[in-house]
């Protein structure tokens, strides 16, 4: 019986010692848990909807990719080089699904393009690479005219007639024009207020050089040509985000619309065509032009006339930089 404290105080130490390293046990294969899903998140965020993508198995330098019509009806994806030589087809012939707007990666690895492949009712945006073609985007309403950023890592699409944005592994998908506005949101310029608040379908997208502005062609016909707080009438708009810019401004407006971003600058090419413009007499005349853009300041950018023209006879369309 005179062992008993000593045997006690002994023992203690050591259960507390084993259960001590217990704990530890449990915390890190707790830690290692939390890691390994937080690397499973990235890892998945990583490879997105589309998963991993390799490259189509020929070099693709010098090729022109088009949407040619086969003999049954069906459309098909080719390649063709620059010179005419080495016509590829790169869908299957099993695959009947309608296909358009094809465009090149800037690694020339892939393809996207506008395609009713997994849903004959819906158009949506897939990647092409090698073996089977990987829907990019999901969701309702069709998508069209894809177009990839500078930077190679985003594209653009139009669906239900608003311009929007998705990493080439199919995440993080967002609105960029119409841009959502607060209820409270005001301006100090009533006449960009009022044409950003102009309804109409978006027709066309551009990134800037940097990728870091966006312009749309958009489609103001019917009771939108009435909103111009000028009077003017007309059936199509320029939207641009400049570059350092947080809203979308107002550009040029006309019947036909068209605009080309400066290959390694910031600057806007737009040209419009029969927009209804007053004389110093009060007469309407039918105004068409070029105008090269600066976005000094964001909110308010200034236009530089290169060509203009009156009436039906000169209309310069398509501008391309």
């Amino acid at each position: 019986m005179t062992n008993d404290p000593v045997t006690s105080s002994t023992a203690l130490p050591d259960w507390w010692q084993r259960e001590k390293h217990r704990r530890q046990r449990r915390t890190l294969v707790f830690l290692l848990l939390l890691l390994a899903l937080i690397g499973y998140y990235y890892y998945v965020s990583y490879l997105g909807n589309t998963g991993t993508i390799n490259g189509i198995s020929f070099d693709t330098r010098n090729y022109v990719a088009f949407v040619r019509q086969e003999p049954g009806g069906d459309m098909g994806l080719w390649a063709i080089r620059a010179d005419g030589t080495d016509l590829r087809a790169l869908t299957s012939p099993t695959d009947k699904s309608n296909k358009s707007r094809p465009v090149w990666t800037l690694d020339g690895k892939s393809l996207l393009y506008a395609s009713n492949l997994r849903d004959a009712k819906t158009t949506q945006i897939y990647i092409l690479g090698a073996g089977e073609s990987k829907q990019l985007t999901y969701g309702t309403g069709n998508k069209s005219a894809p177009v990839v950023s500078p930077d190679g890592k985003s594209a653009s699409f139009i669906v239900q007639g608003a311009i929007k944005t998705i990493n080439l592994n199919g995440t993080e998908v967002y609105q960029v024009m119409p841009q959502p506005r607060s209820s409270n949101e005001s301006s100090d310029n009533p006449a960009a207020n009022a044409a950003n608040e102009l309804q109409g379908p978006y027709l066309q997208s551009g990134f800037s050089s940097d990728g870091q502005g966006m312009a749309g062609a958009q489609d103001i016909s019917g009771d939108n040509a009435a909103a111009d707080p000028n009077g003017l009438a007309a059936d199509q708009l320029i939207m641009a985000i400049p570059p350092n810019g947080q809203r979308a401004v107002p550009l040029d407006r006309g019947h036909e619309v068209s605009f080309s971003w400066e290959p390694k600058g910031n600057r806007l090419a737009t040209a419009f065509t029969e927009l209804e413009a007053q004389g110093e007499k009060g007469q309407t005349a039918l105004v068409s032009g070029i105008r090269v853009w600066r976005f000094d300041n964001p909110t308010r950018p200034t236009p530089q006339s290169i060509f203009a023209g009156l009436g039906f006879s000169i209309e310069p369309k398509n501008v391309a930089w």
